[in-house]
């Protein structure tokens, strides 16, 4: 008998112990938690999928755009949002855009003002796998796109290495620079090199991504070092 109760003790304890577990590692996943508002959106934001699009032929033309979407996967494709209402759009071809965003939450949509252009989406959100994501519309289009939330909100979101003052490096010159300019352009690159570090240190980042940083410096297991000029793409 005595043996019976020791048995049943323990496996009550063990269902009090997964039951704990299992609040504690579902507190942050609830349907609250995954509403998407002014402070939830900021961040950055990677592209997992990309499907679907207005097209007038139905043959080619889908395939066409099936290899654009898997290509813009595959190479990467980042939405970053700051508390000020900027946000940076970078991706793993170069291209670089940047304005302000807006949020109506009783619409649920999301208009990017950009550099180039202007992009309203609607957009829903859910928790998968303990990360936050968000699923966004474009309304002209009706291409859906999935994004994964890869960085948390630094304290100073200006020392973010995706903010616009940090990427001035990535604008692309109309004419021939100065070697003054030149400088400016290596300095807010350098910048942004050391923000990748000292961010990914306040987010406790087991790995350091320059996926989105294409530029001379290359970071290594042993430490910093320099790509050969002739390996660098104009």
């Amino acid at each position: 008998m005595l043996r019976n109760n020791r048995f049943s003790n323990i496996h009550v304890i063990s269902f009090i112990a997964l039951l704990l577990l299992f609040q504690f590692s579902s507190c942050d996943q609830t349907p609250d938690s995954a509403k998407i508002n002014q402070e939830s959106i900021q961040g950055t934001w990677l592209l997992r999928s990309m499907v679907g699009r207005k097209v007038e032929s139905k043959s080619d033309d889908e395939m066409i755009i099936a290899a654009e979407s898997n290509e813009l996967v595959r190479r990467g494709y980042s939405l970053s949002f700051f508390a000020d209402s900027k946000f940076t759009d970078i991706r793993g071809n170069g291209d670089y855009d940047f304005g302000k965003w807006t949020l109506d939450i009783d619409s649920k949509t999301i208009t990017l003002d950009g550099n180039t252009n202007k992009t309203a989406f609607s957009y829903s959100s859910k928790f998968e796998n303990k990360h936050l994501v968000i699923e966004l519309v474009n309304e002209q289009t009706d291409e859906k796109l999935t994004f994964v939330r890869i960085g948390k909100p630094l304290k100073n979101f200006k020392e973010d290495q995706f903010y616009l003052a940090n990427n001035k490096w990535r604008i692309k010159a109309k004419h021939t620079e100065s070697e003054e300019e030149l400088k400016e352009r290596m300095a807010n690159y350098i910048k942004h090199v050391a923000y990748i570090l000292k961010s990914s240190e306040e987010r406790k980042e087991g790995t350091i991504s320059f996926t989105f940083t294409l530029g001379p410096v290359k970071i290594l297991n042993g430490g910093i070092g320099i790509h050969i000029y002739r390996d660098i793409s104009e």
